[in-house]
């Protein structure tokens, strides 16, 4: 039973430090990959959100359990509810994007229609309000802030146990999440499956109702619609991936949530197994925090290729070589150019240098 205890304490005491210092970064890298992809769509938008709450979600953990390594005040149990809310938001945009993808799949037609920027923003944010005010208004109503360490006021201990651990905590962060996401999943497979072939047809008729008959300035254009259609179907292979995954780990925090707690007649056992379980559903949810970086690596080609691109400054480079491009262009074709002053263009380069833009060379003044 030692040897459980201990696995036990050392999951507890070094797996956030080793999730954080891996998902941090690869949740920032992630946000910066889908940002440079294309304007922002409902869909980026959404993988962009997912990506910014599992982030906070991981930072939140990592401080809020290291300071709690040095103390246990009530006043510092009441910014749980961050570690909490964060979670929540990263599993309810999971299910945001799981929704936009079925609508896209299922039912292509309506898609512009149902899935707008605006309203995304609006089910977005009003999600993060409900979340928030809900998990802070019983953080800080139940535990008593002048505790030395983290009391409950006596007459909220029946609501804490009853309701919140018990049903309305684990409803909002597990339950309600998994079951939307396994229906979704599941619908857009099947679709995926049996509709393939009318896919293309249809997205060019979405596409062809962005813009009235009459718009003289409309063209149809095919790579344009080929390279929506490669983003597209990224994120859609990028969210059943991530879905699958959100699935399997968080499986064990469902059964968790239902197993009876070992009361004081239960032998140590008993105990030291629920206490190494624990650990177990915990590290499990936090790594769907830290790894949807690394499925999208492996599994969505654009992204790596984006990615890499943005490792090596290639977008950067391009910009300042198409520009130097463009003002040889417009020299060659003007033969009566400005003299452009030596000491100007040297303070532009100048300006360029100290800022760090890649791709810029110094170069020496015009004679």
């Amino acid at each position: 039973m030692k040897t459980m205890e201990d696995v036990a304490i050392g999951i507890e005491n070094y797996y956030l430090y080793v999730l954080a210092s891996i998902g941090i970064p690869a949740n920032i890298f992630t946000i910066l990959t889908i940002l440079s992809l294309q304007s922002i769509s409902p869909a980026s938008f959404l993988v962009v959100m997912l990506a910014a709450s599992d982030g906070c979600a991981l930072i939140s953990k990592v401080t809020i359990y290291h300071l709690q390594r040095f103390s246990r005040r009530g006043a510092l149990c009441k910014l749980e509810f961050l570690t909490v809310f964060c979670t929540m938001m990263a599993n309810w945009i999971l299910v945001y994007i799981c929704f936009e993808r079925f609508i896209s799949v299922c039912f292509p037609m309506k898609r512009l229609y149902l899935i707008t920027k605006k309203r995304t923003y609006i089910i977005v944010a009003s999600t993060a309000a409900f979340l928030f005010v809900a998990t802070a208004a019983t953080y800080i109503t139940v535990w008593d802030s002048h505790s030395l360490k983290c009391g409950m006021y006596v007459e909220y201990i029946w609501y804490w146990y009853h309701i919140w651990v018990k049903y309305l905590g684990p409803s909002l962060a597990v339950y309600l999440p998994f079951m939307l996401i396994l229906i979704f999943t599941v619908a857009i497979i099947r679709a995926l499956k049996i509709a393939s072939r009318e896919l293309r047809n249809l997205f060019k008729r979405s596409l062809s109702m962005r813009r009235s008959p009459d718009d003289k300035t409309f063209s149809f254009n095919e790579k344009n619609i080929a390279e929506s259609e490669k983003l597209e179907r990224m994120i859609t292979w990028m969210m059943i991936l991530a879905a699958i995954f959100f699935l399997i780990f968080t499986l064990p925090a469902c059964v968790f949530f239902n197993l009876p707690e070992p009361g004081p007649e239960s032998d140590v056992k008993s105990f030291t197994r629920y206490m190494l379980f624990e650990q177990i559903q915990h590290l499990c949810l936090d790594l769907t925090h830290t790894l949807n970086f690394f499925l999208y690596v492996v599994t969505a080609k654009r992204f790596r290729k984006q990615l890499v691109e943005i490792l090596v400054c290639k977008t950067a480079r391009e910009y300042w070589r198409k520009k130097r491009s463009e003002y040889a262009a417009k020299e060659s074709q003007h033969t009566d150019v400005t003299h452009v002053d030596p000491e100007k263009e040297n303070e532009v380069i100048l300006c360029i240098a100290c800022h760090g833009l890649s791709g810029v060379e110094a170069k020496q003044p015009l004679q």
